[in-house]
């Protein structure tokens, strides 16, 4: 019998493995993307079929063409500023680093062009931000807050789990440095990885209500599960919260015993119960079978988690809606179809995969909100120079 062509040995050895095919569907698009032919509508369909190609979650295809230091994309820098008049109001809060700067301007620059919301804001670095990325960032937002966060250890002074999670995760920032920073009753707090495509007439009305209101997951990823925390821990935390943007009242959060204490509560678990007290996503340590206190801790969503139980404590909280309908524009944080009625995404992390630049920014630039951006900034320019400042929730930007 013959063992090379016709049997089982002969029929795997004549099919190429899963790495060459992805070795060769990689150097197709790397040959694709450099061609002089791949432009306008066929590019447009071109890169559609790449992104939904199962093939580019592969590292070696990221690595060659979904980086996000693409010049196209790096052409954010070169945008006109955005001129921050408000002086008191509603402030926005953003958690950046240096390895997130591209991904910060493009929320930021989306946020001011689409949402019709001109808020202060206040830029938190995670520690990594260098000195000439600050000055950048304050050049394109003229008036905003770099905070570095060298005063909040001294405020955290007498809270040492507060202490305790801020120097275990970088996270904490995005709630104890926005709580203790803070200069507004009203915040709002967007990630890095949320683009906006539309204005969002939930999150305006919540704005002007003082409302709080977040994004609504699929599910509850908490740092333990919410049973657990409900059942052991005497913590009610609202349901399906997901912080890539949110907005709250700033003195009915502000409470920093609250957090002290459910901190406590979530981190010092008796061991015998860790098993029962698993969050999501499922911490590595417990995948290798540690059930340490600590280590069995979710710390990616911990701030989540306590943002959660902030919400839980709040009589009317407004969950941002997923589909469209009723008058409301789409809110999804899941990685789907940008479509008309889409107000912003969240673009969370897919299988280590995410789709921020190569299908947020790129329906951006295709839709030409550069030159929508260049123009916009324009016209506000005149209006400002002509002393008309327009709705009381458009900031001005200038040249």
């Amino acid at each position: 019998m013959s063992t090379t062509r016709g049997g089982p040995i002969g029929e795997a050895a004549s099919r190429p493995s899963a790495w060459a095919r992805r070795a060769l569907i990689a150097a197709f698009w790397f040959l694709v993307d450099r061609s002089p032919g791949y432009r306008g509508p066929v590019r447009a369909a071109l890169r559609a079929a790449r992104v939904e190609s199962l093939a580019l979650r592969s590292s070696l295809v990221r690595r060659l063409l979904l980086t996000k230091d693409e010049p196209r994309y790096r052409s954010i820098l070169h945008t006109r500023p955005r001129e921050l008049s408000a002086r008191d109001g509603p402030e926005l809060h953003m958690l950046t680093s240096e390895a997130d700067l591209l991904r910060a301007l493009w929320a930021l620059k989306s946020f001011f062009h689409f949402s019709k919301l001109a808020p202060r804001l206040c830029i938190h670095s995670d520690g990594s931000l260098r000195d000439t990325s600050i000055e950048a960032l304050r050049a394109h937002f003229p008036g905003c807050r770099v905070a570095t966060g060298e005063e909040v250890p001294g405020a955290l002074s007498e809270y040492p789990m507060c202490r305790f999670f801020r120097r275990r995760h970088v996270l904490a920032r995005k709630i104890l440095d926005v709580l203790l920073v803070a200069r507004s009753e009203y915040l709002l707090v967007m990630d890095t990885d949320v683009l906006w495509f539309g204005e969002s007439d939930q999150i305006r009305a919540c704005v002007r209500s003082r409302m709080p209101f977040h994004m609504r997951a699929v599910h509850d990823a908490y740092a333990r599960n919410s049973a657990f925390l409900r059942r052991y821990c005497g913590l009610d935390p609202a349901p399906q919260v997901n912080t890539g943007m949110i907005g709250f009242d700033h003195a009915e959060s502000f409470d920093l015993d609250f957090l002290e204490n459910a901190l406590d509560r979530i981190v010092n678990v008796p061991r015998e119960l860790i098993p029962e007290s698993i969050g999501f996503p499922v911490p590595d340590a417990v995948k290798e079978g540690r059930y340490d206190p600590i280590d069995s801790v979710s710390w990616w969503v911990l701030e989540q988690t306590l943002y959660a139980l902030l919400f839980g404590r709040c009589s009317r909280t407004v969950q941002l809606e997923v589909e469209s309908g009723r008058g409301t524009k789409a809110h999804p944080f899941v990685n789907r179809r940008i479509e008309d009625d889409t107000a912003l995404q969240h673009y969370i992390m897919d299988n280590r995969w995410n789709a921020q630049f190569p299908v947020g920014v790129e329906h951006l630039l295709r839709a030409g909100f550069l030159s929508d951006w260049a123009s916009g900034a324009a016209r506000e320019h005149e209006s400002l120079r002509e002393g008309d400042r327009g709705s009381d929730l458009v900031s001005p930007s200038r040249r």
